[in-house]
């Protein structure tokens, strides 16, 4: 990816998120217990004419537009603001997520959080970066004193909540604290830079978790879906990010049943 070229459209719609989250004018339900801001729809709109503009031959998919067929081998996956709720109610913990995708692997990735002021980027083999400096996973190795987040409840089919709730009643019993803070972007940059130990999402979409994907992968983490030992980018999946260390000790906890 040609970071310079994305430094201006960046600029502009991180300072429209923080700009109306304290003045949104339409909040909406689009789905049950799920909601899209004004914001969500100016950015998914900016960022979808940038891309057809600068890389016509390219597939599109967003969160709030679905899929632009291209003609080339690369496709683009944008969320336009991950953690809509956590934005819409004045919580600083949501994000801005665009990855280039070659063959359906993530190759390159800008991924923001506005309200923390964090700018990330990837690049296949080049590194993970924060506002300019080099990202490492942490170098926790024992469960005992892992930070463990989760994906939201109330998402997914009708029994997630259930493989959620059984799923954290596993990491407590396990590890030292075990989180849950509504954005798979934000959740993803902090197992990238060490904050996080590891990250579960029992049900995801491409969009939540192709470009932070890249940024764990490129700070020396291991990505996998859940009952795994590889990735795949799907219209629906898991995941499971960490550090390296933990990966299939997590696994077998969450996942006792199952050996990779």
């Amino acid at each position: 990816m040609q970071f310079g070229l994305f430094e201006r459209l960046f600029t502009e719609i991180e300072d429209y998120a923080l700009s109306r989250q304290k003045h949104l004018r339409e909040v909406q339900n689009k789905g049950l217990k799920d909601l899209v801001t004004e914001v969500d729809i100016y950015i998914d709109a900016k960022v979808k004419i940038f891309i057809k503009s600068n890389f016509p031959d390219d597939s599109l998919l967003t969160e709030e537009g679905g899929f632009t067929q291209g003609i080339s081998n690369r496709c683009w996956v944008l969320d336009p603001l991950d953690g809509t709720i956590n934005y819409a109610r004045g919580l600083p913990l949501w994000g801005i997520s665009l990855a280039l995708l070659e063959n359906n692997k993530p190759i390159s990735c800008w991924v923001s959080l506005p309200a923390l002021g964090e700018r990330y980027c990837g690049q296949k083999g080049m590194g993970s970066f924060c506002n300019g400096n080099k990202l490492r996973v942490s170098t926790t190795s024992n469960i005992n004193m892992a930070l463990l987040s989760n994906g939201d409840f109330n998402v997914g089919a009708a029994d997630a909540n259930k493989i959620n709730a059984l799923s954290m009643e596993k990491q407590a019993n396990a590890a030292m604290r075990v989180k849950c803070m509504g954005s798979a972007v934000l959740e993803g940059c902090f197992v990238a830079s060490g904050r996080l130990d590891a990250y579960i999402l029992e049900y995801c979409h491409p969009w939540d978790v192709a470009g932070t994907a890249l940024l764990v992968q490129e700070a020396g983490g291991k990505v996998s879906n859940i009952g795994s030992l590889d990735f795949k980018i799907e219209d629906e999946c898991t995941l499971l990010q960490s550090n390296g260390h933990l990966h299939q000790e997590i696994h077998r906890v969450i996942r006792p049943e199952k050996e990779l």
